[in-house]
């Protein structure tokens, strides 16, 4: 029987991980590295129905292939943060590039995670979204390595 680590969801709610794009053929390797009964993964095709889910639910994680984004992709993340800047911007990537990894970063990723990883890696970076910031400032960033 594989083991979860633990996490504590509000009232008894599970928490939501969005999986956008080439994200989502790893929902379920995903789902076995965490408890079913606290966490839900939810696999988005368009990117613009992003804020819609992000203000609807619990949204704790938004799961990214690291690709470059246009400018609207850009801005359509940015409303994310900003509905939620609890939310974690997680790039997954099997093998990090310098580039694509760069520009997330600038475009407010908080979190990089090498796939595969442990479970408690993947719920470190899933349960890592920055604490609200001043305007203007840019988003706390992390390195999660495997």
């Amino acid at each position: 029987m594989t083991r979860h680590p633990r996490t504590v969801p509000a009232a008894g709610s599970r928490q939501v991980v969005l999986l956008l794009g080439g994200c989502s053929l790893w929902a379920d390797e995903l789902q076995r590295l965490v408890d079913p009964n606290e966490w839900e993964f939810v696999v988005v095709d368009d990117i613009d129905a992003l804020p819609r889910r992000v203000g609807a639910s619990r949204v704790r994680a938004i799961l990214l292939p690291p690709r470059p984004w246009s400018g609207r992709e850009i801005v359509v993340l940015r409303e994310c943060r900003e509905l939620s800047p609890g939310t974690a911007m997680v790039v997954m990537a099997e093998d990090p590039v310098d580039l694509p990894l760069k520009r997330a970063s600038e475009h407010g990723a908080t979190t990089f995670l090498r796939w595969p990883s442990s479970p408690e890696i993947f719920l470190q970076a899933i349960t890592s979204g920055a604490s609200p910031e001043l305007p203007g400032r840019q988003a706390r960033r992390k390195q999660v390595a495997r």
